[in-house]
């Protein structure tokens, strides 16, 4: 769970795609949340996205994940910096990214 305490977020949820040899990210949606709301991110789903303070001021929310990430590992420090960004996915297939890629997977 994810919360706001103050200020405004905005969020953007993307899928990774592969099309070929390239890999390149596609927004699935895109929400702005403010103090006192919550939104989820319920595993086995392949979170990818980004968080951007949208606000006059400061901007702090609070991350609660439900599982001890010391023991079980985290993605934080995962970036996707080096991937395009397409407005749609035409023939390309969704990939994970926390797995490698499997001919013929979805």
């Amino acid at each position: 769970m994810v919360s706001v305490y103050t200020g405004e977020e905005e969020e953007i949820r993307y899928r990774l795609c592969e099309d070929g040899d390239r890999r390149f990210l596609v927004p699935e949606g895109r929400q702005k949340t403010q103090p006192g709301q919550v939104t989820t991110l319920i595993p086995p789903e392949e979170d990818i996205h980004q968080v951007s303070n949208v606000g006059e001021g400061k901007a702090i929310s609070i991350h609660d994940y439900g599982a001890d990430i010391g023991k079980l590992g985290s993605s934080i420090n995962r970036t996707f910096d080096d991937l395009p960004i397409l407005p749609f996915s035409g023939g390309a297939r969704r990939v994970h990214w926390s797995r490698p890629s499997v001919p013929g997977a979805a």
